[in-house]
């Protein structure tokens, strides 16, 4: 269930996106599909959101959205660099349909316990690729709270981070 904070900044982003006739493609990791789920709660959402993807493995990262194993394997998969080749590979597989004006991901550590590569509890790395411009943005985030804590405010903060680049 969509909070109401996460409901309102969506049809923000959404209204925008519309108004400016722009198209968006998601590649999410610790959101587990939230991300697109909030996008698509609003009314009309299909004119300007046609694909994501949940690619919650590494395995996954690599095979669908191009990440290379070296950055997994050199960064871990909650990173910088491969945030940044998320939101790039995202772009890349909505070329085969649409190109995508704009393209989020999100990769984070939700918990709880312990991440193998040492990552705390609450990081999160979020992309947004402007295909336009030809430019990546990645904001770091160190959220506290819960797993569902975590991944709602990731949520909420990738389109925050959509809307102000609108």
């Amino acid at each position: 269930m969509l909070t109401r904070q996460i409901r309102k900044q969506a049809e923000k982003t959404v209204s925008k996106l519309k108004q400016y006739g722009k198209i968006l493609v998601t590649a999410e990791s610790c959101t587990g599909g939230r991300l697109g789920a909030a996008i698509t709660s609003v009314a009309g959402s299909s004119a300007v959101f046609e694909e994501g993807y949940i690619t919650y493995s590494n395995l996954k990262k690599h095979q669908i959205l191009g990440v290379s194993m070296e950055s997994l394997n050199k960064f871990g998969a909650v990173s910088e660099k491969v945030a940044t080749e998320m939101a790039k590979g995202a772009h890349t597989q909505s070329c085969q349909t649409n190109d995508a004006d704009f393209a989020l991901s999100v990769t984070g550590f939700a918990g709880p316990g312990k991440d193998q590569d040492g990552v705390p509890v609450g990081r999160v790395y979020i992309g947004l690729f402007d295909a336009m411009k030809n430019e990546i943005t990645i904001r770091e985030y160190d959220f506290s709270g819960n797993r569902n804590d975590v991944q709602e405010k990731a949520t909420l903060e990738a389109l925050k981070l959509l809307d102000l680049n609108l």
